[in-house]
């Protein structure tokens, strides 16, 4: 078994630049895409990133959870 490693996004990031990066990520084969809860909202990065990709996994490294409402959360 051949471990594959996964990329993470900065949070600085547009949603533009995570399609692009993600796109990039899963074309060189990386096993996912991960995104950091800084300054933009994760989810959405993380949903710009699943709408550039089909075969990785998407995901945020952290998501603060106090800092929204639990309806975003969930």
């Amino acid at each position: 078994m051949t471990a594959r490693p996964g990329v993470g996004l900065p949070g600085t990031v547009t949603m533009r630049e995570a399609e692009e990066l993600a796109a990039e990520a899963e074309h060189a084969g990386a096993s996912g895409v991960w995104v950091t809860d800084v300054r933009r909202e994760p989810f959405l990065t993380s949903a710009a990133a699943l709408r550039a990709t089909t075969r990785v996994t998407v995901g945020t490294d952290v998501a603060v959870a106090f800092a929204r409402s639990p309806a975003v959360t969930a």
